[in-house]
């Protein structure tokens, strides 16, 4: 299990600058990202957050792009990092 705490995702940043390769910037804005996801979501634990609170946090983003530099970000987070189910694109699903 990777070792992590909510608001000190070093063990993120470093999974994807080495493992995944990434960009640095790239890297810094999914934790970023990730970060900003689990302050909305309060005081849960960084691998269990619920779908539900993740929607909400999207639902308070009006801009697509910007919603969906979150969900890849989530992606990279719960998919690779922390090897949970992917999800899915609300954009895509929306229409």
């Amino acid at each position: 299990m990777h070792s992590h705490t909510v608001y000190g995702l070093d063990d993120f940043l470093d999974f994807c600058l080495v493992d995944r390769r990434l960009k640095r910037k790239t890297a810094v804005n999914h934790k970023r990202r990730i970060e900003l996801i689990l302050e909305f979501c309060g005081d849960q634990n960084c691998g269990e957050v619920s779908t539900p609170a993740l929607r909400s946090f999207l639902r308070t983003i009006d801009n697509d792009c910007y919603a969906n530099n979150f969900v890849k970000s989530l992606r990279v987070y719960f998919r690779d990092y922390m090897k949970r189910v992917t999800l899915s694109n609300p954009s895509r699903s929306s229409k």
